[in-house]
Parts: structure tokens; C-alpha cells; sequence
């Protein structure tokens, strides 16, 4: 997917949150219109996350394929360094125990 098909798809996500922000702020029971557009955002972003998460994985699988250990192991570890550290720093800096089942020091 291009990068600009991904900023499009990220840009109708944006939308849908920047319009239920006043949604969210109305008093009358709008439970369905609420429902739709959160669906819809979170549907748009979890796409966005496999299809990012997908192409990282390439470089690992393509290594794996080709029996090399070594580059297999590093990306691997860099694809996985790369996608905990900002729950581990978001944790640290909220303080919740939720995200941070591990003791930081």
C-alpha cells in the first residue's frame, strides 16, 4: 500500500474522531451515530496497524525463507523492540498497571 493511500485512510480516521468530538459532547442519546463513527475510526486504524505491522515483517520473512539466521534475528528483534517500547514508555509515564505488567527501573 502507498504512502499516500495509508495518509488517506489515517486522514478519514482523523475525521471520523474530529467529528465525534462534538457528538461526544452533546447531551441527547446519540448512541447509534456514536457507535458507527467509533466503529468506523477503530476499524481504519486497526487496518492501518496490521498493514504497517505486515510490511515490517517482510524483511524478517524474507530471511527466514532464505535460511539466514542471523538477519532473521536482528530484524526480529528490532521489529519487536520497535513495537513494545512506546507501550513500556506510555506505561512509565502514565504509571498504570494495566500497561505495565513488568517492574521499570
Amino acid at each position: 500500500m502507498s504512502g499516500a493511500r495509508i495518509a488517506l485512510l489515517g486522514a478519514v480516521a482523523g475525521f471520523t474522531i474530529f467529528i465525534g468530538l462534538p457528538i461526544g459532547r452533546v447531551r441527547a442519546p446519540m448512541v447509534r451515530v456514536r457507535a458507527l463513527l467509533n466503529a468506523l475510526a477503530i476499524g481504519i486504524l486497526v487496518f492501518l496497524l496490521w498493514d504497517v505491522l505486515a510490511a515490517a515483517w517482510e524483511p524478517v520473512d524474507g530471511a527466514l525463507q532464505s535460511h539466514r539466521i542471523g538477519p532473521a534475528v536482528r530484524d526480529g528483534l528490532v521489529l519487536a523492540a520497535g513495537t513494545g517500547s512506546p507501550y513500556r514508555r506510555a506505561a512509565r509515564r502514565t504509571g498504570c498497571p494495566h500497561l505495565n505488567p513488568l517492574p521499570l527501573r
